[in-house]
């Protein structure tokens, strides 16, 4: 972790280092960072390994921006309402593009959530018996939106992060992450070779892409820093098209192997770039 010492007259920082060791990172300090270290220190990891970083003073967040409310099928007005019609509800409002297995389970998760938020001191409104009041919002079918006035995102965050320092959850705030480094390389593959069928990616004996089509590009794959043999294999085949022997992968490092060329004139070639290498001039690198 690097923070700024800016001396008298606020004068250019001194960058001095610190080094902080913890077995869990929660890099966003907002209501899923808060809630994140909240539900690991119950799981039982102990709160001095885990470290909060927020890139603002604590508490300020974008979920204090949050003013509706928060949907569940608590059925404080409407009793006949249900989970099961919240996924429907939710389902239909997101054109039925929503993961149903996802939507299934934050429905049914979500009435003893609000409740669990109610137990932590939530300032919800209430109804006239006490009751955590609901309205109609954002299609749906009963009154399911629990509200706290106009101000549900800060209500939220404020019991979030009074749980989480209750449960003596260490945070660091106005720290700003722009890159976690660590000691893997990170490799993708990018088809750009017109006359080439779907491959597959192998580096050694494993393989780290099936399928990749013409004009795609993999998603990024982790590896240990090592060197590799990188073969290119015709989906499902067992032969490769192309093989880059002993190639060198450095740890902190994000590489894209680029097929060109042609496969009928015997063109086939690959370039390697170093996307991104860390040093202490920070370059960016291309190697042949």
């Amino acid at each position: 972790m690097i923070q700024p010492d800016r001396g008298a007259g606020g004068a250019s920082p001194d960058l001095t280092d610190e080094t902080v060791d913890v077995s869990v990172l929660v890099i966003g300090a907002g209501a899923a960072g808060a809630r994140t270290a909240i539900e690991l220190v119950e799981q039982g990891i102990d709160p001095e390994d885990v470290l909060v970083i927020g890139k603002r003073a604590h508490g300020d967040a974008h979920a204090t921006w949050a003013r509706g409310g928060i949907n569940g099928a608590l059925g404080t007005h409407d009793p006949e309402d249900d989970p099961a019609i919240h996924a429907a509800d939710t389902l239909k409002e997101g054109h039925f593009l929503n993961d149903p297995g996802k939507v299934e389970m934050v429905t049914r998760r979500m009435p003893r959530l609000l409740r669990e938020l109610d137990d932590w001191g939530m300032a919800y409104s209430r109804t006239a018996e006490g009751d955590i009041d609901q309205r109609y919002f954002g299609a749906q079918s009963f009154r399911r939106t629990a509200f706290a006035g106009d101000h549900t995102g800060e209500s939220l965050l404020d019991t979030l992060v009074a749980k989480a320092q209750s449960l003596s959850v260490p945070y660091r705030e106005n720290v700003f992450i722009s890159r976690v480094l660590t000691d893997d390389a990170r490799i993708r593959f990018v088809h750009t070779v017109p006359d080439a069928p779907a491959v597959d990616i192998w580096a050694g004996d494993a393989a780290l892409f099936e399928n990749v089509a013409f004009r795609k590009t993999s998603s990024f794959a982790t590896v240990d820093a090592d060197a590799y043999d990188i073969d290119v294999r015709p989906a499902g085949a067992d032969d490769s098209v192309l093989n880059l022997s002993e190639v060198a992968f450095d740890g902190a490092t994000s590489y894209t192997v680029l097929a060109t060329g042609m496969l009928g004139d015997d063109t086939l070639d690959a370039v390697l770039v170093a996307d991104y290498v860390t040093t202490e001039a920070d370059d960016r690198t291309v190697a042949p």
